[in-house]
């Protein structure tokens, strides 16, 4: 209760300010500046006029913290790998998307084919990292569009477009879901008991 009063009230004072950029300086839970997670390998942040010309081509409005976020950190993969969140575990985590001036990655793309999916589950969603859950294909997507928008999700088996399965949904915002990242638990260490002592 005490972290929403604090978000509610950080966002009564940013105001009148430009929300891309509150979300770009501010720590979770309130923007993406995610120096905690300690992100590495990532490229610098993506143009403002880059992310306009995305709009433009795919008619796709982004959430103003993934926006944010895109300007931060063009890709790059979190020292904090794991996410835990209300009894919800998922990781290891791997890249968040590189989508950098020469990454070669193109979020034009990523939208318009999830847009023409057969598996509608994956309309009005944007990938942001993949995961490592075994066999099965995951990834992290972020909402976009009147419902929901800036919702995180854990999106199961999204290659294959005729799995219908509900994603989870992971966290209230992007900066909820940077806040919930950790660092995986240190190995518990096998003792090797000697029985003939």
């Amino acid at each position: 209760q005490t972290a929403g009063f604090l978000v509610l009230r950080l966002n009564g004072l940013a105001e009148g300010l430009d929300p891309v950029w509150v979300a770009r300086v501010s720590r979770p839970p309130v923007g993406v500046c995610a120096d905690d997670a300690g992100i590495r390998e990532a490229s610098p942040g993506v143009s403002a006029e880059r992310l306009d010309s995305v709009e433009h081509a795919t008619g796709v409005k982004l959430p103003i913290q993934f926006r944010a976020f895109l300007q931060n950190w063009a890709g790059g993969k979190p020292k904090a790998f794991m996410f835990r969140n209300r009894g919800y575990e998922l990781g290891p985590l791997g890249r968040f998307i590189w989508c950098g001036e020469s990454s070669g990655f193109d979020l034009v793309m990523a939208i318009t084919t999830w847009q023409r999916s057969r598996n509608t589950i994956l309309h009005r969603m944007i990938p942001i990292c993949d995961t490592d859950c075994g066999a099965r294909s995951s990834l992290v997507a972020v909402r976009y569009g009147k419902e929901n928008t800036g919702v995180v999700y854990h999106v199961h088996d999204s290659y294959v477009p005729y799995l219908a399965e509900e994603p989870s949904r992971l966290a209230d915002s992007l900066s909820s879901f940077l806040a919930a990242l950790t660092e995986p638990d240190p190995p518990t260490g096998n003792k090797q008991v000697d029985f003939m002592a």
